[in-house]
């Protein structure tokens, strides 16, 4: 949270230097980089120092993505990006309560660790993982086009003209999303006592209906700019199966040690 509120301090001071013609100062361009690149590890950094529930840790997640992505922001997108962090919060509650008011009895053994089965209620939660990913992706932005982008985005952490620098820059407020994304997904799917990537597989057995209705929508007549975004749309829909792999990787080390509190107490005392 500290972190979030030097960030905003930040930005603020490096717009009102930059918006009176002074130039980005080297400070303020060192501890935007110095934010950048150290605010994202902290939770890994967290997982290594102390055991924490999983609310905690996906918490620190969120705040740990939100100094970057502000860095890289200049209009709507930090409330997309908070209002998007809500959604995701929402959405693992009530997973949770449905886990906890319909506990899974079905047990298998999966190298010899105990794991329960998917059920039909599983599919809901790979739709909606589905969904949100599209928001994820389409919500700050249509990577297809780059004028759907502002280099001001990258203003605070430098003025030189890179194309390099800036499209990775870009790229990465692009993803931070999806980080967030794949953490809620690993610890529902902990919370469901699944076994290892099983709601991501769930969810990649479900893209190909999507990949096929990219597929139809591909344009060879009109403007570039429309061919060009249907065939990115398709290619980007048939590459969701590398993409799938990576963002279980990243919830792993999200989610690494993290302990599943219940939510049965809680229930409990509404209930009475």
């Amino acid at each position: 949270l500290g972190l979030l509120i030097a960030t905003g301090g930040l930005v603020w001071s490096t717009v009102g230097y930059l918006s009176t013609k002074q130039g980005l100062p080297v400070v303020n361009q060192a501890l935007a980089w110095f934010l950048l690149l150290v605010s994202p590890t902290l939770p890994l950094l967290a997982s290594l120092i102390s055991a924490q529930t999983h609310f905690h840790r996906l918490l620190t997640v969120y705040l740990a993505l939100a100094p970057p992505f502000l860095l890289l922001s200049i209009s709507y997108e930090v409330l997309f990006y908070f209002c998007f962090g809500a959604v995701l919060f929402l959405a693992l509650f009530l997973e949770q309560c449905w886990e906890t008011r319909l506990p899974r009895t079905v047990t298998i053994q999966v190298d010899q660790q105990t794991y329960h089965p998917l059920v039909q209620h599983d599919l809901f939660t790979s739709g909606l993982f589905l969904f949100l990913t599209n928001v994820g992706f389409f919500g700050t932005g249509n990577i297809a086009s780059v004028s759907s982008f502002s280099l001001e985005a990258v203003s605070r952490l430098t003025t030189i003209f890179d194309p390099f620098l800036m499209g990775a820059l870009l790229i990465f407020k692009i993803l931070i999303p999806f980080f967030l994304l794949s953490a809620v997904l690993g610890i529902i799917n902990r919370i469901k006592g699944l076994p290892p990537m099983a709601m991501f597989l769930l969810v990649l057995s479900t893209t190909d209906i999507m990949t096929v209705h990219f597929f139809y929508l591909v344009k060879d007549t009109g403007s570039w700019l429309e061919i060009g975004t249907t065939i990115s749309h398709f290619i980007i829909a048939s590459l969701f199966v590398l993409f799938i792999i990576v963002l279980y990787l990243i919830s792993q080390l999200f989610t690494n040690g993290v302990e599943i509190s219940s939510l049965r107490p809680v229930l409990q005392k509404k209930v009475v």
